[in-house]
């Protein structure tokens, strides 16, 4: 092809992406009809064509629209979502809930919590990532946020991605909470704890299982593979499951359109490992020997004893619950010269109390 022509066709694919079709439509009339006349109008550019040119761009024809279609693409490879509470609010459960549940369906999964060590209250959120292929790392922006409070959206609201969705406690939302994420955003307010307290006055928490119904709206998925989730998690309690599928529906129902498209995964449908850090821990201290664990329950450092508790008889330790994380140190401290593998767990203020005992 000549400099000329080479340019021309150049032309043609920057501007294909607006005007292809009514371009290959005007070649196709005009064809073999061939006026010597090169210009940036598509009209005239249709008839400037030698055979060999024509025949070449109708078989590139194919490529370009297979390349528009992944742009237009809807459905996505991997989504990011982060829930976001207070302590108390059941988030940690509720993210081990959907890693299962996309597990169970052969997506990659992969969660991490922010936890502060409070009983109740204070701010707490949960972050999960679903993946068609194998995970490798983190990523922060967001396609999902779910704000159970204010504060939520005021923490988390700037990792969100243009064309991210905002799932928001309440049914208005102020001018000054708005500009917390971009205006590019679908903004879904949905009356999480009303609809929760409508299944069970006295259960609140059931607000998470609302929001889990509107996301899997959202990403346009049943209930079905959840609903077998909660049944393995609660075992023989059908009451609780019942609230849990009752709240389930009503947020299901609650949003008709869906706004985030999930790729196929492409692995087949298979029951992976989901398991926490924490529990790699507990299972890596046994592999290695342990014999003893005297802990204080601190978040988020309490699920190693709870863990261990379960299984203590199992694996032959020895665990105890001490009344403090000086008491805890210690006993392990006394434990290690009477010749036994001994471990304690703790976080912030509880390393600061071990301290001393550990110098």
């Amino acid at each position: 092809m000549t400099k000329e022509s080479i340019n021309t066709f150049l032309f043609i694919i920057v501007r294909v992406r607006y005007e292809f079709d009514e371009l290959v439509a005007q070649l196709e009339e005009r064809w073999p009809s061939k006026p010597k006349v090169v210009g940036s109008n598509p009209t005239k550019l249709a008839s400037s064509f030698s055979d060999q040119q024509f025949t070449k761009l109708k078989s590139i024809r194919k490529i370009i629209e297979a390349h528009l279609l992944e742009m237009i693409e809807t459905k996505q490879s991997r989504i990011g979502m982060r829930w976001g509470g207070a302590a108390g609010d059941g988030l940690q459960s509720t993210g081990l809930l959907l890693q299962k549940y996309f597990n169970r369906l052969g997506y990659h999964v992969q969660g991490f919590p922010g936890t502060q060590s409070t009983i109740r209250g204070g701010h707490v959120w949960q972050h999960v990532e679903i993946a068609e292929d194998r995970i490798e790392s983190f990523d922060r922006p967001l396609d999902i946020l779910v704000c159970l409070n204010k504060q939520t959206l005021q923490i988390h609201g700037r990792d969100m991605k243009e064309a991210g969705v905002v799932i928001y406690n309440g049914e208005s939302i102020t001018d000054e909470e708005r500009n917390h994420f971009p205006d590019s955003c679908t903004l879904i307010l949905a009356p999480l704890t009303k609809m929760a307290r409508e299944v069970n006055l006295q259960t609140p928490v059931l607000a998470n299982t609302v929001a889990v119904g509107i996301v899997l709206k959202l990403v346009s998925l049943d209930v079905i593979a959840y609903e077998a989730v909660l049944r393995r998690r609660f075992g023989r309690r059908e009451e609780i499951i019942n609230m849990n599928l009752e709240a389930l529906k009503k947020g299901y129902e609650f949003y008709q359109t869906p706004e985030l498209g999930l790729k196929d995964p492409k692995t087949p449908s298979e029951e992976r490992l989901v398991i926490s850090g924490n529990e790699m821990i507990a299972l890596g201290a046994a592999a290695s020997g342990l014999k003893f664990l005297a802990q204080y329950p601190i978040t988020p450092a309490s699920s190693i004893l709870t863990y261990l508790a379960n299984r203590s008889k199992k694996l032959g330790i020895v665990v105890r619950q001490a009344e403090d994380e000086l008491a805890a140190i210690n006993m392990i401290i006394g434990a290690a010269y009477a010749g036994a593998r001994a471990m304690t767990a703790s976080s912030g203020p509880g390393l600061s109390l071990m301290a001393e005992s550990f110098g």
